[in-house]
């Protein structure tokens, strides 16, 4: 085993106009030894020289001890493997001068390609979006269509945390760079570069609030409107179909006929979820109510459901004609119908989570709640049942 050592200096003998000294990390291997600039420059008297590292700056020191240990793996690598190495092998490989030229959008695709057995055509269609929005982005940004791998750095990462809070709202900006980041580990597995740069970066998703569900009253005012255009009739009809289902937009996007059975005399919709994973498939239930049978035999198979955008917005022109008030969107469909199962239509938490497809926390926690109406209902039906047995139970106190 050779002996080696890896430490992060201040060069104070390089300090620029500004007072300015480049932090470089020094590798020696036995006799040879080389340095590595780090791009990373700061005042003498932020320096502890003595510990090697700034006296006040966590988040700069992280940076630099993941360099540091990054470093430490490759020598670790060639060690494992046997390999001859002296410090220039080591820098060469931490810069990725022998390695093959991969680009970011080549890394992004043949990580698609590596994992496409288990992906859903819906996952597909969204990496293919990641990629598209990754290519706006270094055109935008850097005035080009696409990035070596070994150019990549913790300033490209914060650059596109900006780029994506600034261009997308809500959980957009958290869900796209979270997908993207996890490009860097598997580009490291292929020894494609050295280091994954972002593996620091966060980027928090905003608190979402419960999805609002719509009223019995409104649900029955959406079904007597009538619509000035057609495809307001249809996207209505499409939304009337998700609140009496529970379905997500794309499990009613490929909804089959193969999909609905009968069970002593009632049909049923069953399927698995599409956005359940491969490990864990969720399986709702749901019986085909008039409403929804109505629906079916009105457009049949498939359902004429439209982009889920276009839909969206088509929602908002209704919820404006309805004056709901609630920015009327595909995901109020969901909770409109768990609502509805709990507190109009009086099925138990346990059927709900059922024909939702979710566990019951799940369910309960963000989709829909048992209101007071129910609760008081249920406890006069159990009065009721007790008084008229020969063990009544006294009625509880209000007191």
């Amino acid at each position: 085993m050779n002996s080696y050592s890896v430490t992060v200096e201040l060069r104070t003998d390089k300090k620029d106009k500004n007072g300015l000294c480049p932090v470089f990390i020094r590798v020696i291997v036995e006799k040879t030894q080389c340095q590595i600039a780090t791009g990373m420059k700061f005042k003498m008297e932020e320096w502890d020289k003595g510990n090697n590292r700034l006296k006040s700056n966590p988040e700069k020191n992280l940076v630099l001890d993941s360099k540091r240990i990054d470093i430490e793996k490759i020598i670790a690598r060639f060690e494992i493997l046997k390999e001859p190495y002296d410090a220039q092998t080591v820098k060469n490989s931490f810069l990725g001068i022998d390695r093959p030229k991969i680009t970011f959008l080549q890394a992004i695709e043949k990580h698609v390609k590596a994992s496409e057995d288990g992906q859903t055509p819906d996952t597909k269609r969204k990496w293919k979006n990641y990629s598209n929005r990754m290519k706006r982005f270094f055109q935008e940004v850097y005035g080009k269509n696409d990035m070596l791998l070994s150019e990549v750095s913790m300033e490209t990462g914060e650059e596109l945390k900006a780029y994506l809070l600034k261009h997308f709202h809500n959980t957009s900006p958290a869900k796209i760079f979270s997908a993207i980041k996890g490009v860097l580990p598997f580009a490291v597995a292929k020894g494609w570069i050295s280091a994954d740069w972002w593996n620091t970066l966060k980027l928090k998703r905003p608190a979402q609030a419960d999805p609002v569900s719509l009223n019995w009253e409104q649900v029955q005012r959406l079904q007597s409107w009538i619509a000035p255009e057609p495809y307001l009739e249809k996207a209505r009809d499409m939304m009337l179909f998700l609140i009496f289902t529970g379905m997500s937009y794309i499990d009613a996007k490929n909804l089959k006929a193969s999909d609905i059975d009968t069970v002593e005399g009632v049909k049923f919709i069953q399927k698995y979820r599409q956005k359940s994973n491969k490990q864990k498939k969720l399986l709702f239930c749901v019986p085909v109510f008039p409403e929804t049978q109505a629906i079916l035999d009105k457009y049949g198979f498939p359902l004429p459901i439209t982009s889920n955008g276009n839909f969206n917005s088509y929602l908002k022109l209704i919820d404006k004609f309805c004056e709901f008030g609630v920015e009327l969107s595909t995901k109020h469909a969901r909770s409109t119908f768990v609502n509805l199962c709990l507190n109009q239509w009086g099925f138990s938490p346990e059927a709900t989570s059922k024909m939702a497809g979710h566990s019951l926390r799940v369910m309960e926690g963000h989709y829909g709640s048992i209101h007071q109406k129910r609760i008081a209902t249920e406890l006069k039906s159990l009065i009721l049942k007790k008084n008229n047995s020969e063990d009544s139970l006294d009625e509880p106190s209000t007191q």
